[in-house]
C-alpha cells in the first residue's frame, strides 16, 4: 500500500514537473517571438564605394568621396580614417561591407551610437592582404545604417 502511494506521488511530481517545463518553454517562445517584431526602422542609410587591388608593388590613392585604399601588397594592410559628424537626434550607427569584399575589411568601430553631444566620431578602415591573394581589382561598398536606438 505505501508503495502505491510513493509511486503516485512520484508520478504526480512529474506531471507537475513536465507542465511548468512547457509553461516556461511557451513564455520563452513568445518573447522570442515579439523580439524578432522589434525590428529597428532604418532612418538614413549611406553607401560608400570602396576598391583596393592586390598587387606585387605598392601603391596609393587619395580620394575624398570613396574608400580608395590603392594597391595592397602581400603580407600587409592598408588603412584609411574617416569621421562621422555628430546628427540632430541620437541614432545607432551598424556598418556592414558587401559580401564581395568584407572578409578583406576591418573597421574599428561598429555598432555605436551617434549624438548632438558627440563632436565626432572617428572610424579606421583597413583593407587587408594576408594571404598573398590573387592579383587583381576588388570593389564593393561600405553601407552604413542609422536607426533611432
Amino acid at each position: 500500500m505505501k508503495y502505491k502511494k510513493h509511486k503516485k506521488r512520484i508520478l504526480i511530481c512529474l506531471l507537475a514537473l513536465i507542465v511548468v517545463v512547457l509553461i516556461l518553454n511557451i513564455v520563452i517562445i513568445s518573447i522570442n517571438i515579439n523580439n524578432k517584431n522589434d525590428k529597428k526602422e532604418i532612418i538614413a542609410l549611406s553607401a560608400i564605394n570602396v576598391s583596393f587591388s592586390f598587387s606585387k608593388t605598392a601603391g596609393f590613392a587619395i580620394e575624398d568621396q570613396y574608400l580608395n585604399f590603392g594597391n595592397i601588397i602581400p603580407n600587409s594592410h592598408v588603412k584609411k580614417r574617416m569621421a562621422l559628424m555628430p546628427v540632430n537626434e541620437p541614432l545607432f550607427v551598424h556598418i556592414v561591407f558587401s559580401d564581395n569584399i568584407k572578409k578583406y575589411m576591418y573597421i574599428s568601430n561598429n555598432d555605436f551610437i551617434i549624438s548632438p553631444e558627440n563632436e565626432s566620431i572617428e572610424l579606421e578602415f583597413r583593407a587587408y592582404n594576408l594571404d598573398n591573394l590573387t592579383q587583381g581589382n576588388y570593389t564593393g561598398n561600405a553601407y552604413i545604417y542609422y536607426f533611432r536606438p
